[in-house]
């Protein structure tokens, strides 16, 4: 089946590591084409996020080795990381704002449903941002009566760490499969990276690529009845 859903190349970036108990501190995302395979234009989102418990008396000392991390990145203080978080709308606005963008990226214009809603794309994005996803979705009533979140097409997950896997599994370079590595592998820059405008710019360039690669190579490879071929040669011996 030809894909028809939109592609949304998501990223957050967030107070601590954990999925499960993380507060997101920032949201970005962009829309690719699924035919085209290019970005469409004037369709990045990107939001700052005040994290809910950012005034609890131990906020910081809990979340001091994330603060400092984005700190490093950010070559800006600990003290003024906090402040722009603190200074960012607040979760439930943000997410009433993402609402609203993804819903320029269903297939039906007419009638928006998860079967008509964009795929999910990102790095590494089954491992994190996808459970952040889920736990917010449960929080502001985004899911089905099974308790799925229903913002995105439920079957199909896109998740660039498996692509590296299965492309670079039996090589030696890259030697590892995080973005920063894949960044200097493929020669992007990492400076700015841990940004989530960032991190979704560079992502979406990289799977550009690589699904262009997979359309071109997927056409030349005879799929169909490959088992039946091979069981009637061996009938054959």
């Amino acid at each position: 089946m030809i894909n028809t859903h939109k592609i949304i190349c998501l990223d957050f970036e967030s107070d601590s590591s954990d999925p499960k108990t993380c507060n997101p501190t920032q949201l970005a995302a962009l829309a690719i084409h699924p035919r085209t395979l290019e970005i469409i234009p004037d369709s990045e989102f990107n939001s700052l996020i005040c994290p809910p418990t950012i005034d609890d008396e131990n906020y910081e000392s809990i979340h001091k080795d994330t603060i400092e991390f984005h700190a490093k990145n950010q070559h800006i203080t600990a003290a003024e990381v906090v402040s722009s978080w603190r200074q960012a709308p607040k979760e439930k606005v943000v997410w009433e704002n993402f609402m609203e963008y993804l819903n320029k990226y269903h297939t039906s214009q007419d009638r928006k449903n998860m079967f008509t809603a964009p795929l999910i794309m990102g790095y590494n994005i089954l491992g994190f941002d996808f459970p952040i996803i889920q736990r917010l979705c449960e929080k502001y009533g985004n899911v089905d009566k099974t308790g799925r979140q229903n913002i995105f097409y439920n079957r199909d997950k896109i998740d660039l760490m498996l692509y590296s896997f299965q492309w670079f599994e039996n090589l030696t370079e890259p030697t590892a499969y995080n973005m920063d590595e894949l960044r200097r592998f493929f020669g992007i820059t990492t400076a700015g990276s841990h940004d989530a405008l960032k991190d979704i710019r560079d992502t979406s360039e990289i799977f550009i690529r690589w699904q262009k690669l997979i359309r071109r190579t997927s056409e030349r490879v005879k799929f169909k009845n490959a088992f039946k071929e091979e069981e009637n040669k061996n009938s054959t011996e």
